[in-house]
């Protein structure tokens, strides 16, 4: 399955590298990345003993805010993911560390759209 999944990325990359126009290319490559970058972000939200705490308080939303926040996040590292990021992205290690490179800057500013 792991192989699967990184022929995908491998071949959406090269994919959107021809594709005829920058925007093109970007948004194909936006589309792919993105839900990798979000499962990431849910497993690192889980592992924090702060989400945890706040899972607590939050109850029955909790779930609706980890969703708010890791799309934002993920949507946002996806437009500031480097080539040499996207081809990490290939493999589970790759994934994780892209992820622990890309996810935390973006989440302050996702925490700041969810408070307003």
């Amino acid at each position: 399955m792991t192989k699967q999944i990184s022929v995908l990325i491998l071949s959406a990359l090269l994919l959107a590298a021809c594709a005829n126009g920058e925007d093109a290319g970007n948004t194909v490559s936006k589309a792919i990345i993105t839900p990798i970058l979000n499962n990431e972000c849910h497993s690192q939200l889980e592992q924090q003993k702060l989400w945890q705490v706040a899972k607590l308080q939050f109850g029955a939303q909790a779930q609706e805010y980890a969703n708010r926040v890791c799309s934002c996040a993920s949507e946002e590292a996806a437009e500031r993911i480097t080539p040499a990021q996207m081809i990490k992205l290939s493999s589970d290690a790759g994934r994780i560390e892209v992820a622990k490179e890309v996810i935390p800057p973006t989440l302050s500013a996702c925490y700041q759209k969810l408070i307003k």
